[in-house]
């Protein structure tokens, strides 16, 4: 693979790691220094299901999916019953998003800037990914043990192999990338959709292959936007190089992505499927489309209030949660709030032109759409729009790389390299920013947010002796195995 072999791809990448790292591994996992109820009750769900054989979903806790919580169970059987073994698990797969976000973003930004000033590319994708990775939204869920950044991953791994499969034309990819958007489905509430991101732009180019056949000059037919075939303002506006996919290659890949994702989402589907009449708890609570007791006008009311609240999230007014944001502040930043609504307009501009644009449009609604659908009081909730940090990263990058071209062109004495270091101070500055936002602002909030303030594993010891939570079964064997159970006396 591309940065296996290049050397100088590597270090933009160590850069990325370590800078992560650092975020998210100080002080950690102390920021905050004391648990959630969240966090307790994913810990006993975690050991109960321990105590039984594999179930895809449990009704426990408000209903959940079972993936995350058997990572939760080894993980606190190899680091201890305490909050590092409990929070270290989304901490890792957090700075492995760093990565892959880079990754992503290196690869669907190279079709904007000219081959020549590759090290322009590789900029702007870094100083989109630390856009995200150092926003106070992300440095929060990467911090304690919600699921939220690992359905991240699933999405991260799905999406960077579906940019894979045109650029290979290899079907190991397409498995791979049907196999995150599996994982996703079997993750936190928002995954069951996404499988639909990646499906939806393979049956488009499907379509429009249909439609208009392979001889459409300039653009490939499926797939997504490449390289080098037809160049418009210095663009290439379709698919990688070489000649695009053929329809044995373009059904393969359809075949192999569907086939990956119903094999690992199957167990899910067949638990919904066996319980019909009761299929998702969760789903149940919060979604006011199913519930049959409002009117159609009433569901519209909410639809509009929704939509109002979800976009002020973002600038005006956020998350009140003190788990979840700093109360009430804007998602993002002046500066990333600029950028993203200038990549969002371009996008939209250019539309039909880019494949990329598409994509990130498309899953910027599906990532939204999960909030969108729950009753108005629910929101805003930066828990459940957390993934929608990756299309905003994306859009922040298509704006940054439009603003040095343009900047270029009307002051051509201007050296290209100034003009980066002014988009280098402008990164800077929001990264600072939201630094600040979290660990002088947002952690003082912590107190009220997280109130359980013994270890965690007394809590576990005094649910167990006084039977507190009947609802789990917890073995106290199981759990402490290195421990007499006389120690329960003393709690």
């Amino acid at each position: 693979m591309t940065f296996v072999k290049n050397i100088k791809l590597r270090w933009y990448l160590v850069v990325t790691l370590v800078v992560a790292c650092a975020i998210i591994l100080y002080r950690f996992p102390y920021i905050p220094q004391n648990l959630s109820e969240d966090e307790l009750d994913f810990a006993r769900l975690a050991f109960h299901l321990g105590t039984q054989s594999f179930a895809p979903y449990t009704t426990l806790a408000t209903g959940h999916t079972t993936l995350y919580y058997y990572i939760l169970l080894y993980s606190m059987k190899l680091f201890g019953v305490n909050a590092f073994g409990l929070r270290f698990p989304i901490a890792l797969v957090s700075i492995l998003n760093a990565g892959m976000i880079f990754l992503l973003f290196e690869n669907v930004l190279r079709s904007y800037i000219e081959k020549k000033n590759v090290w322009m590319i590789r900029v702007v994708a870094l100083f989109s990914t630390l856009l995200v990775v150092c926003s106070h939204w992300y440095i929060n869920f990467a911090r304690f043990a919600f699921e939220a950044p690992l359905l991240m991953f699933f999405e991260l791994v799905s999406l960077y192999a579906f940019c894979l499969v045109r650029e290979t034309r290899k079907p190991v990819w397409a498995i791979i990338s049907g196999m995150g958007a599996g994982l996703a489905f079997n993750s936190y509430l928002p995954g069951r959709i996404f499988f639909l991101v990646p499906l939806i732009m393979m049956l488009v180019g499907v379509v429009i292959r249909v439609i208009k056949g392979r001889s459409v000059k300039g653009r490939t037919l499926s797939g997504v936007e490449g390289r080098t075939l037809n160049k418009i303002e210095g663009r290439t506006l379709s698919g990688v190089e070489g000649e695009s996919l053929t329809k044995k290659e373009t059904n393969a890949i359809l075949f192999f992505f569907f086939i990956s994702f119903l094999i690992i989402a199957l167990p899910l589907i067949v638990y919904f499927v066996q319980n019909s009449k009761n299929p998702d708890v969760r789903v149940n609570q919060l979604s006011y489309v199913n519930n049959n007791s409002l009117s159609l006008e009433e569901k519209f009311s909410f639809t509009g209030q929704n939509v109002v609240t979800i976009t002020n999230m973002f600038f005006v007014r956020g998350d009140g949660n003190g788990r979840h944001n700093f109360p009430f502040k804007p998602a993002l930043n002046p500066i990333m709030g600029f950028l993203f609504v200038g990549g969002l307009l371009i996008a939209v501009k250019d539309f039909k032109r880019s494949r990329f644009h598409q994509l990130f449009l498309l899953f910027l609604f599906f990532s939204l759409l999960p909030a969108q659908m729950t009753y108005p009081w629910e929101n805003p909730n930066m828990l459940r729009t957390f993934t929608s940090l990756l299309p905003i990263g994306y859009f922040s990058g298509v704006a940054m790389v439009h603003a040095i071209k343009n900047v270029n062109k009307l002051f051509k004495k201007i050296p290209t390299a100034v003009v980066v270091v002014g988009v280098t101070i402008v990164v800077v500055t929001s990264i600072g920013y939201e630094l600040r936002t979290y660990f002088f602002f947002q952690r003082i909030t912590f107190k009220e947010a997280f109130t359980m303030f013994e270890p965690l594993d007394v809590y576990i010891k005094r649910s167990i002796k006084y039977h507190s939570d009947p609802e789990f079964n917890l073995d106290f064997k199981k759990i402490f195995p290195h421990e007499d159970a006389s120690v329960l006396d003393s709690i």
